[in-house]
């Protein structure tokens, strides 16, 4: 279970550090083994090699004559890189999803359960915006009502 957030820095090869919380479930479930790949509002997701396993699936199983599903399966299938955490933890991302998030140098790394998402901190004031935009959707409402949160 991944939860939590933390500010990390891009490094000038296109690696960041996978705080300790973070990195010794990976290499428990996985021995560091992950794919990375686009995710929406221009962030990335970091799945464990198992989970992926699992998604892959799932994605690979729509039905294809589906506009939507054509670009989940190419933006999350298409796009995703399988890498594995160095000696020292780092995790090397591939140059076309650091400009897909827009990552230069700093970013956010956020726990979502059984996976981490990544994005450019330049984008925080925007996520925040639009989350808030989102938490006053009646739809939304009733969902957190429903989840007794």
């Amino acid at each position: 279970m991944f939860r939590g957030s933390c500010l990390l820095t891009v490094d000038e090869k296109g690696r960041i550090a996978v705080p300790s919380r973070f990195r010794e479930p990976l290499i428990e479930q996985c021995d560091g083994r992950v794919v990375a790949t686009m995710y929406h509002d221009r962030s990335l997701a970091i799945y464990p090699w198992p989970v992926w396993e699992e998604l892959e699936q799932r994605l690979q199983d729509l039905p294809s004559g589906s506009p939507a599903n054509r670009v989940l399966q190419e933006m999350i299938l298409g796009h995703a890189d399988e890498r594995q955490l160095d000696s020292q933890g780092r995790l090397l991302l591939a140059p076309s999803l650091r400009r897909y998030a827009g990552l230069e140098r700093d970013a956010e790394l956020i726990g979502q359960s059984h996976k981490l998402v990544l994005w450019s901190a330049q984008t925080d004031e925007q996520r925040y915006e639009n989350w808030a935009r989102v938490l006053n959707d009646p739809e939304l409402a009733q969902t957190v009502t429903n989840l007794k949160l």
